[in-house]
C-alpha cells in the first residue's frame, strides 16, 4: 500500500489532515488485532474529524484514500468486494 505523503494519496492534506491519514493507515496496515468492524469505525471517525478541520479533505479523503484502505481491509479479511454484486 502506498503510504501517504510520498506522491500518493495523502498528498494534498494539511500537516493536521496528514497525520490524521497517516495514523489511521498505520493502524491499519501494522495492528494484528483489529478486527473489521474497528477498521471501518477508525475509517468514519477519521472522515468525521477530517471534515470538522475542513471539507475538502474529507473530499479528498473520499476521493484519494478511502478507496486505497478500505481495499486492505477488504483484502486482510478476506472478503470479495464484489461478492452479492449481481452478475451482468
Amino acid at each position: 500500500m502506498q503510504q501517504p505523503g510520498q506522491g500518493g494519496f495523502g498528498d494534498g492534506f494539511d500537516r493536521k489532515c496528514r497525520l490524521m491519514v497517516e495514523s489511521i493507515v498505520d493502524i491499519i496496515q501494522s495492528d494484528a488485532e483489529l478486527r473489521l468492524c474497528e477498521g471501518l469505525r477508525l475509517l468514519e471517525a477519521t472522515r468525521c474529524a477530517l471534515a470538522r478541520v475542513d471539507a475538502a479533505s474529507a473530499d479528498r479523503f473520499d476521493l484519494q484514500v478511502l478507496p486505497h484502505i478500505r481495499r486492505h481491509l477488504l483484502e486482510r479479511f478476506g472478503i470479495d468486494p464484489l461478492a452479492g454484486m449481481p452478475a451482468s
